[in-house]
């Protein structure tokens, strides 16, 4: 499926957290003629999927960050408003996504979906597909479009294809092997506390120290771990998840996991109730043995997602 210099490059997205895996398909795909990109999670899938047009795209189902579940949705109501004239060909890949996953990913705009490992036999009859071979002819034509219309400017590569929309906080992502928190805290002394052992843990950690932030920050990215001050300043943390939860119903196919009340109130002993959309609660002062114990517990369960109910 190679072309010549003067023509457009067919391109793939490989969206997966298993660097083995990527290594795997890019290799496999640059055989191929693609030229492939890669991104190490769902977010940052999310905005290569935003500033370029592929030939083929490849989303694992089960990410940290954000899965693919989320990225593909999101994706897909960009799309409709934003690039009406080309549906993205997008097929989910797992080793671990269960039959209801698989469904639900269908329904919210995956094209198809396979198990992994992708053989390069399935890789050459996706690439050779009436699906992909039609996906190519119209960027194809929108490109030699492209070329037609801007000739008497300066040449352009592929750019020229892409939408001029971008994510100012793709810098977020890191290093999405390690775990990532949001701590949201109105003390000053406890935040320095939180952050120090989060560090310690071998976390990174987001941290705001009043509600209207921690909320901004919930709905632009998915965390291994929540912590919420009960009392912060323009929004309690209570109010805070009570508007995340509600939006995310409506924006977001995996739930936020690991979502915790940091509360001056609350008391293990006495059976103290969470608020809903919590799921536990640290009592302050937060015992950072405690804190650890929980980072820890957290860290052996990532990877696994609760799908909300529609």
């Amino acid at each position: 499926m190679s072309e010549s210099s003067d023509k457009r490059s067919t391109k793939a997205l490989i969206i997966d957290d298993s660097l083995t895996i990527r290594k795997a398909i890019v290799r496999a795909l640059t055989r191929l003629g693609f030229e492939v990109q890669q991104a190490r999670n769902g977010f940052e899938g999310l905005g290569l999927l935003k500033n370029n047009l592929y030939d083929l795209v490849l989303c694992d189902f089960l990410m940290p960050v954000m899965d693919g579940l989320d990225c593909v949705k999101q994706y897909r109501d960009w799309e409709v408003k934003h690039r009406p004239w080309f549906r993205q060909y997008i097929i989910g890949i797992s080793a671990h996504a269960t039959t209801n996953d698989v469904e639900i990913g269908l329904h919210i705009g995956m094209d198809d979906s396979y198990s992994k490992p992708l053989p390069l036999k399935l890789l050459k009859e996706l690439s050779l597909s009436d699906r992909v071979i039609e996906q190519t002819k119209i960027l194809d034509k929108r490109y030699s479009e492209k070329c037609l219309k801007h000739s008497a400017e300066p040449s352009r590569s592929d750019d020229t294809l892409n939408d001029d929309v971008s994510i100012s906080s793709l810098s977020l992502t890191g290093n999405s092997s390690i775990p990532m928190c949001l701590i949201a805290e109105g003390s000053n002394s406890v935040r320095k506390a939180l952050g120090k052992c989060v560090q310690l843990s071998g976390w990174r950690s987001a941290i705001v120290k009043d509600g209207e932030d921690a909320l901004r920050l919930l709905k632009i990215r998915s965390y291994d771990a929540v912590f919420i001050d009960g009392l912060m300043p323009k929004m309690t943390g209570i109010d805070c998840i009570i508007q995340f939860r509600e939006w995310e119903a409506q924006n977001r196919v995996a739930k936020q996991r690991h979502v915790y009340l940091i509360s001056g109130s609350y008391s293990p002993k006495q059976h103290s109730i969470v608020p809903p959309g919590f799921d536990g609660a640290l009592g302050k002062p937060v015992k950072m043995k405690e804190l650890a114990q929980l980072l820890e517990n957290v860290t052996k369960s990532r990877g696994q997602t609760q799908i909300l109910a529609r």
